[in-house]
């Protein structure tokens, strides 16, 4: 789960951000959201499933979605539980703000993630629902 302090900066570095409590929150905010999911961003360890779930569910939907799993678990010891795909883009944490900032741009710009470019700049916020699971979208400029 990231914690409300991301929040305020994803939304200042121009992201806009679909949150939700649960999965079925998550589904119903995906299913009505008017534009596109670029970045996905879900814990990998869930309480009643995983973030690899969540992602194959929500990939039909937006096929070009791209996902960031974060974890306090290492990548390997997910990998080898089947929670983290291969070549799964991957933040441990603890992590920066700043660092989920980079990562979704880069995620949105189809770069590597240890390949960092500028952030684009624009605004939209959508708050809503509770703050279990966050989805996370982009809409460049």
């Amino acid at each position: 789960m990231l914690c409300g302090p991301f929040l305020p900066k994803l939304f200042a570095a121009g992201h806009v951000v679909l949150e939700a409590g649960t999965l079925a929150d998550a589904e119903y905010l995906v299913e009505r959201h008017s534009g596109r999911v670029d970045v996905l961003i879900v814990e990998v360890v869930l309480t009643t499933t995983n973030g690899r779930k969540v992602a194959e569910r929500f990939q039909p939907m937006h096929p070009a979605m791209q996902v960031l799993f974060v974890s306090d678990r290492t990548p390997a010891t997910l990998s080898t539980g089947g929670l983290l795909p291969k070549g799964a883009h991957f933040l441990h944490k603890p992590f920066a703000a700043e660092d989920v900032i980079a990562a979704v741009g880069r995620l949105v710009r189809g770069a590597k993630p240890s390949a960092p470019k500028p952030q684009a700049k624009s605004s939209r916020v959508r708050r809503t629902r509770p703050k279990t699971l966050r989805t996370g979208s982009y809409r460049g400029s």
